[in-house]
């Protein structure tokens, strides 16, 4: 460990715009020694759109999101799948490109636009955990930063039933606030104040399998 971090501070020093990724097989050896060195991390490579957001879940404990880089080794086909990789550091396609068909290439121009748009707020924000870790077959797990961005997604294993998820308590508002809710694909807006959205909670309509959606929550002036 003292060779490698000997040889990559050499580096830096030498060369300051060389950015290193943390990449040791996974998240099997995250530790607070990476942070000094590396501006992010694999965390858990290619393991799908579950996987991915399992791995972001529990290094988003002791890690800031920077260090929890995406890689995608899917087809961009449905907002489940990508909105399952916009949570965290640097997100990487790794499927191949030129098969990608012309719906799916839409999708994924206007998702990577998304992307640049909440990526500053999701790598500086601070991050709590609003539901229980995402599980196999059931409802996945939203992340909420300081500046409000929270992400649902629902797996293609649920039941109609499931596809309407419950209230949503997002942490860290000032309660006697008023924020404007809005979504990214659902046309609602609300207006609420931070006690409401803590205690009561914001509803995340899914309205099929193999779909997420963004929540935006903005203070009012």
């Amino acid at each position: 460990m003292n060779g490698i971090n000997a040889v990559v501070s050499a580096i830096r020093e030498q060369r300051p715009n060389t950015v290193w990724e943390n990449c040791e097989n996974g998240g099997n050896m995250m530790t607070f020694n990476m942070v000094q060195s590396y501006v992010t991390s694999v965390t858990n490579d290619a393991s799908g759109a579950l996987g991915t957001r399992q791995g972001t879940y529990g290094a988003t404990y002791p890690f800031s999101t920077r260090f929890a880089d995406r890689y995608m080794p899917e087809q961009p086909t449905s907002t489940y799948i990508t909105r399952s990789y916009l949570f965290g550091g640097p997100w990487h396609f790794m499927n191949q490109l030129v098969s990608m068909t012309p719906d799916a290439t839409e999708l994924a121009r206007k998702e990577i636009q998304i992307y640049k748009q909440i990526r500053e707020h999701i790598r500086d924000g601070k991050v709590y955990h609003v539901t229980p870790a995402p599980v196999a077959g059931g409802r996945t797990r939203s992340k909420v930063t300081r500046r409000r961005t929270i992400r649902r997604s629902q797996s293609s294993s649920a039941t109609a039933a499931l596809r309407i998820m419950p209230m949503v308590k997002l942490l860290g508002l000032h309660p006697n606030r008023s924020y404007r809710v809005q979504f990214e694909d659902d046309a609602r807006v609300l207006t609420m104040t931070g006690e409401q959205i803590a205690q009561q909670g914001v509803r995340v309509n899914l309205p099929a399998a193999q779909v997420g959606e963004i929540v935006y929550v903005s203070p009012l002036k």
